[in-house]
């Protein structure tokens, strides 16, 4: 998750300046780490005895960080021997490679693998939380099973739903190797945005030395990928000593945090050149120009694939440009008065420019093109993303749809979605909201523009898109 961003000139989401004072240390980190391990050390047999495979613990200078090294991980293990070495130093769990296991013969059919590939991931025929991904390798002609923990038990699981149909390479999700520090779900997600955002305020203004990558707050379910739960997620260029304390003391010691070291993917920037085009990476117009809007996704018009994205961040006709002047992907070609059902408008794209279904997706600290592969209106209750420009993913709740008055361009807009708040920032406008079905596949839900600060924020549902706009027929889809 990150933060919401209103390109906008009218929306009112009003940030507070946020005062970061300086942490006091009751110890140093020297302490904190010498502490952890003699804990460590003195609860070793009774973590032996309650089945953690420890197999090496020691205090890595460079990262500031004590190194604990396991022959398996789980979150069981996790738990436990952060309850042993108390939460307050920095920790890094680290479990020994696991080999891949080959099932199945030859190689088959894309036909056959894509029904494999169904059963596993949307059946899941009964093989429950045991997968973390499935992929094809269609020039290999086999699937490549990722699950999280490669015992026999899965295999033999796994074997029964892919044999004799097709061939399949299975692999252990590999183990995070992340420096946590706090304990996790000891603040709401609510409480870690505002974390999220001071963060990244200070990264923005330049008072950070290090190259922050990602950084937001990490709910039960994207936790599972390192053990823990609720906690901050803080994506760096470079791991080290220095960098794990100069963010502690920007959010305070009482902060859940979970440091991994990322690549700066600059090839992956939302704010580059792209063509073709896809969703979640920035667009600007004249009445938005800096930092400009968030292209929302690809959609079906008349048979001609056009764009989408927040009615405000444009006028009818206007030029659209990806992401800057003098670079003109189309122009605006539906933007209706209100009342209506969305802040959403319709981009014509020029000869030449085209439009895929993907959209920029982050989850945790891998960064892919998610493809899209529907689209519908979400549930109350449900759990949705958004990713604009300026905001790193953003994870929240839908708690309902009501009728939003008093839009200062639209007037009333019918039965928009209504969300928890989370932190954004300008230029998010247009944002997709989305969810995962099996990652990175994603369902469309609509398109991210407002809220109040510190109350909720707001988004036209896909069925609002279809109303506005009577010659959209569908969501472009990839491949």
């Amino acid at each position: 998750m990150r933060r919401i961003c209103l390109a906008g000139i009218f929306l009112v989401l009003i940030f507070s300046a946020l005062v970061v004072g300086t942490s006091i240390h009751a110890t140093s980190l020297d302490d904190e780490l010498a502490n952890a391990l003699a804990r460590f050390q003195a609860g070793r047999e009774q973590l032996f005895v309650s089945g953690v495979p420890i197999v090496d613990a020691f205090i890595d200078s460079r990262i500031g960080a004590l190194v604990i090294v396991l022959a398996d991980a789980d979150t069981q293990h996790v738990h436990l021997i952060r309850e042993m070495t108390g939460y307050v130093a920095p920790v890094q769990i680290k479990e020994l490679q696991t080999p891949s296991t080959t099932i199945g013969g030859k190689a088959v059919s894309s036909d056959d693998l894509y029904f494999v590939f169904h059963i596993l991931t949307v059946v899941e025929s009964g093989l429950g939380g045991r997968i973390a991904s499935v992929s094809m390798l269609r020039e290999e002609g086999v699937l490549e099973i990722m699950v999280w923990n490669l015992d026999q038990d899965t295999v033999d699981a796994i074997r029964t739903v892919v044999e004799p149909k097709a061939g399949a390479i299975i692999r252990e999700y590999p183990w995070r190797n992340a420096v946590l520090v706090g304990k996790d779900g000891s603040l709401s997600i609510s409480e870690l945005a505002v974390k999220s955002k001071t963060l990244g305020d200070n990264f923005l203004a330049g008072n950070l030395k290090s190259k922050l990558t990602s950084c937001g707050e990490m709910d039960e379910a994207e936790g599972r990928y390192y053990g823990v739960g609720a906690m901050l997620y803080v994506g760096l260029a470079g791991l080290s000593r220095e960098s794990v304390q100069e963010v502690r003391d920007v959010v305070g010691l009482e902060t859940p945090l979970l440091f991994v070291e990322e690549p700066t993917l600059t090839l992956f920037s939302k704010t580059a050149y792209y063509r073709p085009l896809r969703g979640g990476i920035k667009v600007t117009t004249p009445i938005a120009t800096s930092p400009g809007c968030t292209l929302s996704f690809a959609v079906w018009s008349y048979s001609v694939k056009r764009e989408i994205t927040a009615g405000h961040c444009g006028n009818s006709n206007d030029p659209v440009y990806q992401p800057a002047s003098p670079n003109q992907i189309g122009s605006v070609m539906a933007d209706p008065r209100g009342p209506r059902y969305g802040d959403t408008l319709l981009i014509g794209l020029l000869s030449g420019i085209g439009a895929n279904g993907q959209i920029y997706v982050v989850y945790g600290s891998s960064y892919v093109w998610g493809p899209v592969k529907g689209a519908s209106n979400p549930s109350t209750g449900q759990g949705i993303r958004f990713q604009g420009i300026t905001s790193c993913e953003r994870y929240t709740t839908v708690t309902g749809f009501r009728d939003i008055y008093g839009h200062p361009e639209y007037g009333t807009l019918y039965n928009q979605v209504i969300m928890a708040w989370v932190t954004a920032a300008s230029g998010d406008s247009g944002s997709p909201l989305f969810s995962f079905r099996t990652w990175p596949e994603v369902q469309i839900h609509g398109v991210l523009w407002g809220g109040v600060t510190g109350s909720e924020v707001y988004g036209s549902p896909w069925s609002g898109v279809l109303l506005d706009f009577s010659s959209i027929t569908g969501i472009v889809t990839y491949p």
